[in-house]
């Protein structure tokens, strides 16, 4: 799937903003025929995914750490230059 560069250069990504009138319908159409692809060639492999062995899994994140999002970080200001003459 690729992303069309219509409207990325904006900073209102996926926000409160976003609305069903601006999705475009042949975008739509093309990414589902490719997961539809995707899936169908999935369903016909001959072995399964490969997969983590029991004892080589990673561990579960904490359970507080999947409900609660972390806190967004302010932007740091950026220091004011110095006027005057360059040396």
């Amino acid at each position: 799937m690729g992303q069309d560069p219509i409207e990325y250069g904006t900073h209102t990504w996926h926000t409160n903003l976003d609305t069903y009138e601006r999705i475009l319908e042949d975008d739509v159409k093309k990414d589902a025929v490719e997961i539809a692809w995707c899936i169908y060639q999935l369903a016909l492999r001959d072995d399964l995914l490969p997969r983590f062995a029991r004892d080589q899994m990673p561990p579960r994140p904490p359970e507080n750490a999947a409900t609660t999002p972390a806190p967004a970080k302010p932007a740091p200001k950026p220091k004011p230059r110095k006027r005057g003459r360059r040396t």
